[in-house]
């Protein structure tokens, strides 16, 4: 396999004072956090990252904040948003390389309006984008974009381009995951994203996964790869059980929403969201916190509940 050590990533929040405002200093909290867990960081991305309402410098301040906190210590990446132009894209990882990220994501395109490039289109897109890339990237294949990068083209790709290191691939389908597991393995990581197939990605020959959990509760997430190193896989699956558990408490939709109300009845700084974002109420946040109590995750993390 393209590496013999399981590793996940927490796709980061940004953090917001009550103003709306970047909140530095708990930004600078929040990712000490994860360096302390142990646990490498994909930082400004889209969801949950809130970056669509940042302007590049924001962005370029909280990757020198990432990068002053973890690198050296654990991964730090940059994640960025979805791109409407290969231009976009690039001047999102020029941003990136110069604040000092050990790696970038490069985002599948997005045409808008419900429009999906064809695969000469997708092909041309990311083939513009990593002959500026100087620094290592990893490919985003989402199905929030309504389509994936066919498997011929991440070949050829990581055949043409070295600094190509990974895949970070959401979708439902095991098949196509399978696919490209068996396809592009030995070449690339491969880190499913989200935390719904983490387990079974990792029986298959997966690298590990990514995972907004982490936000509030890293040590959790932690535990479950550092379970996995260690063969510990009874102690994995009961690890995983709590996180997949914390995954399905959401049903407000949103991925910054939810893991921005667990952050505040966990007590943690820089919960707030950015407009148009809206917070849960206090009703939801009393119902979260009961939900984390029952699965002990104060506990695990070290934090005392909060109740609005």
């Amino acid at each position: 396999m393209a590496t013999e050590r399981h590793s996940m990533f927490c796709i980061s929040i940004t953090t917001f004072d009550e103003q709306g405002r970047l909140d530095e200093d708990a930004m600078h909290v929040h990712f000490r956090r994860m360096a302390e867990a142990g646990i490498g960081c994909y930082a400004g991305g889209s969801s949950p990252g809130e970056q669509y309402s940042m302007t590049p410098d924001e962005v370029n301040t909280v990757l020198g904040i990432a990068v002053q906190e973890m690198k050296g210590k654990v991964p730090c990446r940059s994640m960025g948003v979805e791109a409407r132009t290969a231009k976009q894209m690039i001047e999102f990882t020029k941003i990136a390389e110069a604040s000092g990220v050990e790696a970038t994501q490069i985002y599948s395109m997005d045409l808008g309006h419900g429009n999906r490039p064809n695969e000469t289109e997708i092909e041309t897109y990311l083939r513009t984008v990593l002959k500026e890339v100087k620094i290592p990237c990893v490919l985003s294949s989402h199905m929030a974009m309504g389509y994936q990068i066919p498997l011929p083209i991440i070949k050829r790709l990581a055949d043409e381009f070295d600094q190509l290191i990974g895949v970070n691939y959401t979708n439902p389908s095991l098949a196509d995951l399978i696919r490209l597991i068996d396809l592009m393995g030995d070449r690339l990581t491969i880190h499913t994203g989200g935390p719904m197939q983490a387990l079974e990605s990792l029986s298959w020959g997966a690298t590990g996964f990514l995972t907004a959990e982490s936000n509030y509760a890293p040590k959790l997430a932690a535990s479950v790869i550092n379970h996995w190193n260690a063969g510990e896989y009874t102690q994995a699956f009961d690890a995983y059980a709590k996180m997949i558990r914390a995954f399905t408490i959401n049903r407000w939709g949103t991925s910054v929403r939810f893991n921005k109300a667990c952050m505040s009845v966990l007590g943690l700084p820089g919960a707030h969201l950015r407009a148009p974002y809206l917070p849960i109420d206090d009703e939801g946040k009393r119902e979260i916190a009961q939900k984390l109590q029952a699965l002990g995750i104060p506990e695990i993390e070290g934090l005392k509940i909060q109740v609005p």
